[in-house]
C-alpha cells in the first residue's frame, strides 16, 4: 500500500503534565481516538534485533499492519491494510497475507511471527505550528502511562519545535523509548 518516512519527538508525561496539555490546547472527547496495537515478532525477536517492528492497528475497524526499519533519519512505515479475515488470520494463524509488508519482510528474510504484546492507547491529535501533536494516554498488562509525540516531516525544525514546546509548559525532558518496547519490556518483567 504505502511506504513512508516518519519523523517524531516523543516524551513521556505525568498524568498532571498530560491533563494540563489537555486543558491548554482545549482538546474534548470529541476528538479522543481509540487504537489497538498488536505487536508481533519472532519467538527468537528477531526484528527487535534489527531494530524493526511490527503491528497492527486496530481503529474504528480499520486494521493496519504496519513495519517500522530504522532509516538514517527517523523510522521507514511499510502499512498495508487489512480486512478483518486477514488480520484475525494473522492472529490465529501467525499468517501475514501478501502485500506490501510481506515483501519487505522477505528481504530482512524473517518469517514466523506470533503475537507478543498488545496495546491499547486513547489518543488526543491536533496542530500546533503546522506540525502534528499527539497526547497519549496507553494501556498495557494492568499499567497505564502518558507521553507526548511531535510528527514532523523536517527534522531540524520539528526537534526545535518540540523543545520549545517542552519548555513553554515546563515539561522536563524525558526519554521515551516506542510503545512496542515499553509494551513487551513490561509484560516480561511482570511475568504476563
Amino acid at each position: 500500500m504505502a511506504q513512508l518516512l516518519e519523523i517524531e519527538f516523543k516524551n513521556m508525561l505525568t498524568e498532571s503534565e498530560y491533563l494540563k496539555l489537555i486543558n491548554i490546547y482545549n482538546v474534548n472527547n470529541e476528538k479522543l481516538k481509540k487504537q489497538t496495537n498488536f505487536y508481533f515478532d519472532t519467538k527468537q525477536f528477531e526484528l527487535l534485533n534489527k531494530g524493526c517492528t511490527l503491528r497492527v492497528r486496530v481503529k474504528e475497524n480499520l486494521f493496519e499492519l504496519t513495519l517500522k526499519e530504522k532509516a538514517q533519519v527517523g523510522l521507514l512505515e511499510t502499512t498495508d491494510l487489512l480486512d478483518e479475515t486477514e488480520f484475525q488470520t494473522l492472529l490465529n494463524s501467525h499468517i501475514i497475507p501478501h502485500k506490501t509488508v510481506f515483501r519487505q519482510l522477505e528481504l530482512l528474510n524473517i518469517f514466523d511471527f506470533f503475537e507478543i504484546a498488545l496495546l491499547t492507547t486513547y489518543r488526543y491529535e491536533f496542530e500546533y505550528l503546522n506540525q502534528l501533536i499527539a497526547l497519549d494516554k496507553s494501556e498495557y498488562y494492568n499499567y497505564t502511562d502518558y507521553e507526548i509525540e511531535l510528527e514532523t516531516s523536517g527534522y531540524n525544525e520539528g526537534k526545535l519545535i518540540f523543545n520549545n514546546l517542552l519548555k513553554e509548559h515546563s515539561i522536563p525532558v524525558r526519554h521515551a523509548v516506542g510503545k512496542f518496547y515499553r509494551a513487551t519490556e513490561y509484560k516480561q518483567k511482570k511475568g504476563y
